[in-house]
């Protein structure tokens, strides 16, 4: 049993006595007495009841039909009449304020018990609803998506304010409106109306999906890209009771791929005039390179030729071939160092942007025949490896592999110095180090981060998901490249 406090409105004395008794005799509290609309307004508003037993005909002009319409709107106090009589008009009237009960006096105690139980109840459930109803309607509102919501029919019975912005219709304006007035979607293409998502959800049972290139357009005949599904509201037995729609505005991501697209386009065009102008540069290097090869060739022919004319004569101060020489060799070798860079240039704008399948490799097989290669192209300088033979297989983009390697071995050559080459696994990864030990009387210069090779070497690195170090202290020199086992 729920025990309750209760107003009583009454103004005939006995009657009131007599409802007081039986009230607390069945476990109530009774607050007050009224005997007016007024006094019953009053009490109810400082005195705080659970329920109202309302007389019908009262004293002044207002009766208890207006009172208990008062009381139950702006107080949320549920409401039993009590009446001896009354014409037919004030009963309908009385009727109309949805009443929790109707007692006819005189009444018996187990009446009144049950009555009052029964209006309490009704009265908790009541309010349940309504805080359920506000949590969603609150959560409908809050959510970012544009939402829709209908009865049974697909007429609109909810609209949250993103539906309303993208929809150009007010809730107010909405409701009692068919849903498919209200969310208006065409194709994008065509310009031609889409099937109803809501009332398809509604006759198929099932949730539906907007279709792709989906447009919504507005009230004011403003069209803007959407995304979004319906679906039926079922009650606990799994009747259709309604409808949702949920939709989403999609203007920003088309603009987001509209610009990323010009942008792509803009670096294809940079990336075309960076090819083109290391095209140009390598081929305006090539040409005094090749001259410059010709005078060595004929400078050495010279030498050579002076050599064997005076080999008969005495020695004489005036000779330095050992200084000629050594000039000569120097001259030879910034050739072939220059030589190299303009073929990283030329190779880089052609490998630059290329994509092929990955290959895979033993790198303890592989890299010594690359190193020979080398080798023949750079007569000067001398490689040492130390391969490890239970290398794991290496999976890599091959033409990038080549390219990465030869901008390397065209920066460590200028050690001039032989180069020991040593390999070992390192997790997922395989560590390429390359150490001249014999680097002591050079300066920071000679091998600076800024050379075109390293720079070179860097960014196609990144490429293969790579990555390089240098390091230089007391006389040792060494770069370390270490190279994902798989890159994707």
């Amino acid at each position: 049993m729920i025990a309750a406090k209760i107003l009583v409105v009454e103004d005939e004395s006995v009657v009131a006595w007599h409802v007081q008794e039986a009230l607390q005799k069945l476990g109530h509290e009774v607050v007050a007495i009224a005997q007016t609309a007024k006094e019953a307004i009053q009490f109810a508003a400082h005195k705080c009841p659970d329920l109202v037993l309302m007389d019908i005909c009262l004293q002044g002009q207002t009766d208890g039909v207006l009172a208990a319409e008062h009381l139950y709107l702006n107080l949320d106090l549920p409401v039993v009449y009590l009446t001896a009589h009354a014409d037919e008009h004030t009963l309908r009237r009385a009727t109309e304020t949805s009443p929790f009960g109707y007692l006819i006096k005189p009444f018996q105690e187990a009446e009144l018990h049950s009555t009052i139980q029964i209006a309490l109840r009704r009265h908790q459930l009541e309010r349940a609803l309504k805080a359920t109803q506000q949590w969603y309607a609150t959560t409908l509102v809050s959510i970012g998506d544009a939402t829709i919501a209908t009865d049974v029919d697909g007429f609109v019975m909810f609209m949250n304010p993103t539906a309303e912005l993208l929809t150009g219709w007010t809730q107010e304006q909405a409701l009692g409106e068919f849903a498919g007035r209200v969310f208006c979607g065409i194709d994008e293409t065509t310009g031609a109306a889409i099937n109803d998502p809501l009332l398809a959800a509604l006759c198929q049972g099932d949730a539906v999906t907007i279709p792709e290139r989906t447009a919504l357009r507005s009230r004011d005949d403003y069209n803007r890209s959407i995304s979004g599904s319906a679906a039926p509201i079922r009650d606990r037995s799994g009747e259709i009771i309604g409808g949702i729609l949920v939709f989403q505005d999609m203007s920003d991501r088309d603009e987001l791929e509209r610009q990323l697209r010009a942008q792509n386009q803009h670096l294809e065009q940079l990336r075309s005039l960076q090819d083109e102008f290391l095209s140009a540069l390598a081929q305006e290097m090539r040409t005094p390179l090749t001259k410059m090869r010709l005078a060595i060739e004929m400078l050495q022919q010279l030498i050579a030729r002076s050599q064997a004319a005076m080999a008969d004569e005495p020695p004489t101060a005036d000779v330095p071939w050992q200084k000629m020489e050594r000039y000569l060799e120097i001259l030879q070798q910034e050739w072939q160092q220059e030589f190299s860079l303009v073929h990283e240039l030329l190779q880089f704008r052609e490998d630059s942007g290329a994509v092929t399948a990955p290959s895979e490799i033993q790198l303890q097989e592989w890299l010594p025949l690359f190193l020979d290669r080398f080798e023949l192209q750079v007569p000067s300088v001398v490689f040492r490896d130390e391969m490890p033979a239970n290398l794991p297989a290496l999976s890599v983009q091959l033409p990038a592999l080549e390219r990465l390697l030869m901008q390397v071995l065209t920066y460590v050559v200028q050690a001039q110095s032989p180069i020991l080459v040593t390999a070992s696994e390192q997790r997922d990864r395989i560590q390429l180090v390359f150490v001249c030990e014999q680097c002591s009387g050079w300066s920071d210069s000679q091998l600076a981060a800024s050379d075109l090779s390293l720079v070179l070497a860097k960014r196609t690195a990144i490429e293969l998901q790579a990555e390089i170090q240098v390091e230089q202290q007391l006389g040792k020199w060494s770069l370390t490249l270490t190279l994902p086992l798989v890159a994707s």
